[in-house]
């Protein structure tokens, strides 16, 4: 077995970095995602929000569902909790992007997503591994495979290239500036 993993050890606390420079005054950030009970990748991406929220001198406060009808209710009750951003972790269970992204964007909650169709689709932000270049690296091993390479003798890549998008009309609509920095190392502004 081989291929590629768009799973990286690093990737939740950068993304809590990026959306800590989106949204300087954010200190209390809710983490959405799948409730880690039961769930290695959940509790692994949980643990590491945690971990960079206290080395940021953040508070992070979990907004976790077993069930997609759950999220209303969770993410009602971290608003009460005053949360000031949200980063949306990888997570199977969250409904359809345009149903998370109306529920934040209706709080007026700057949130960073794992994927780039939640930015196209009207979302504020997103940072994660290329697409793109996920594909060709699966061209790769595929080429490779067909050519005589036994799959167990490549090993399992994990991500290199890495893409941020920023949606600028969603800022606006937040009343959100996004930082000069941030908008010049964005791999896409949608305007």
């Amino acid at each position: 077995m081989t291929g590629s993993t768009s799973i990286s050890s690093d990737m939740t606390a950068k993304r809590l970095e990026t959306l800590k420079e989106a949204s300087p005054q954010a200190n209390r950030i809710g983490v959405m995602g799948c409730h880690p009970d039961g769930d290695l990748l959940s509790k692994q991406q949980w643990l590491e929000a945690q971990a960079a929220g206290q080395s940021m001198g953040l508070r992070v406060v979990p907004i976790f569902i077993r069930q997609p009808e759950e999220l209303p209710g969770a993410f009602e009750q971290a608003v009460r909790q005053k949360i000031e951003a949200v980063l949306v972790l990888d997570c199977t269970r969250l409904p359809r992007p345009e149903q998370v992204i109306e529920l934040v964007n209706t709080a007026r909650v700057p949130t960073l997503y794992p994927y780039p169709g939640y930015v196209r689709t009207g979302g504020l932000m997103s940072y994660g591994p290329s697409s793109a270049e996920m594909h060709r690296r699966a061209a790769i091993f595929v080429d490779k495979i067909l050519k005589g390479a036994k799959p167990a003798d490549l090993p399992v890549e994990q991500p290199t290239k890495f893409e941020l998008l920023i949606n600028i009309k969603t800022a606006k609509a937040l009343g959100l500036t996004i930082p000069r920095a941030l908008l010049m190392r964005a791999d896409e502004v949608i305007e």
